[in-house]
């Protein structure tokens, strides 16, 4: 979880206050994703997914 965070912080800047992680169909295959909610410093709230095996940022998108 921790590198998770770390990724998340240096890809998109603010407090993450919420952090799920859910079972997502990404290219055509099942795989855990950690869905983030980030207040971002201008007070957008924005959801971030992870693929929680690679670490790879899937989406960046305003909630």
């Amino acid at each position: 979880m921790a590198e998770i965070l770390t990724l998340v912080a240096a890809e998109v800047p603010g407090e993450v206050i919420e952090v799920e992680l859910e079972r997502e169909r990404v290219d055509d295959h099942l795989c855990w994703v950690y869905e983030l909610k980030v207040l971002a410093p201008d007070g957008r709230l924005l959801e971030v997914e992870i693929d929680a095996s690679s670490g790879r940022l899937l989406e960046v998108e305003e909630d």
